[in-house]
């Protein structure tokens, strides 16, 4: 089985340097891959980049995209595809020591599973001591998908785009990612993977997350500020909304009104809490909820 490993980039050359050393480590335990880097930017440093692990014998392909947002370059990729597993990741997670093989073990063994996961872990030293990794929406924030001690079956929205892996038959028929949300800029709708697998779910495609198969996410620097958590917790309250949405789960506006201000009460409880133990990781986590839920309200009912 040969998988095509696929991913978009936009000035993050620091990040899919690393990645992408991740992925010539892997060259030598004999699994049949490919490398395929779609560049949202355009930068000629990307493009040499690329081809300097050519020449290390990496199979790794560039592609321009020039059309702005990520889930353009991801359709643009899709023409390339020559796997027949396709693993989708990002150019800031490094694949663990076995994540080809992982992958295409767990493939040929679960014949009608199309849709498959694993773990994501924080990579860096620069990951502020004030994220609660073990919170379930700073882990959102962050993209933070603990392991497991075993294979288990799974929602398809249950898994995360740095690390999933689909069957190429899902591509050649007809599934695509919507251009209309995902990373594009600095103020998009979060979500898109969320969304893709949503359609697949809608569609009766099984989904697996598997214990082996892990990546790294590197921590940039530019995540360890409030600003910058604050702004996540925009997007993603944008993407709850969208989701919402298009599954025909908008709840009244007063139904709405009722949970954000029980929502209000609960988190200012949580702040006064970290106040009182000195817990600077309650106050930022509830703050952020509190972030996030407010723009999830607006862009149901505001937008």
């Amino acid at each position: 089985m040969k998988v095509s490993v696929l991913l978009a980039t936009f000035k993050r050359d620091g990040a899919l340097t690393q990645t992408l050393e991740g992925y010539l480590k892997l060259v030598s335990n004999s699994a049949d891959f490919e490398v395929l880097v779609v560049d949202n930017a355009v930068l000629p440093s990307t493009k040499a980049l690329v081809a300097s692990y050519l020449t290390q014998g990496l199979n790794i392909k560039y592609i321009e995209c020039a059309k702005p947002g990520k889930n353009a370059s991801l359709n643009k990729g899709l023409d390339y595809l020559s796997g027949d597993l396709i693993v989708l990741t990002d150019d800031d997670a490094i694949p663990s020591s076995d994540f080809i093989c992982n992958f295409i073990h767990a493939a040929e063994k679960h014949v009608n599973v199309d849709v498959f996961g694993g773990a994501i872990l924080p990579f860096g030293p620069n990951l502020p001591s004030w994220v609660d990794v073990t919170n379930s929406y700073m882990q959102g924030a962050y993209v933070i998908r603990p392991k497991t001690t075993k294979d288990k079956k799974v929602r398809p929205t249950y898994i995360w785009g740095p690390n999933m892996a689909v069957r190429k038959s899902i591509f050649d028929s007809g599934f695509k990612f919507n251009e209309a949300i995902g990373p594009n800029g600095n103020n998009y709708v979060m979500g898109s993977e969320t969304e893709f697998l949503n359609r697949l779910e809608k569609a009766g495609y099984k989904a697996m997350f598997l214990h082996l198969p892990y990546v790294l996410h590197q921590i940039r620097d530019e995540q360890c500020s409030i600003k910058w958590l604050m702004g996540r917790a925009d997007r993603q309250g944008k993407g709850l909304a969208y989701h919402k949405y298009s599954n025909g789960l908008i709840p009244s506006l007063h139904e709405a009104r009722e949970k954000i201000s029980k929502n209000k009460i609960e988190q200012i409880k949580e702040v006064f809490k970290g106040l009182l133990t000195i817990n600077t990781s309650r106050i930022i986590s509830a703050l952020y909820v509190l972030r996030l839920k407010r723009s999830e309200f607006n862009s149901l009912f505001n937008d």
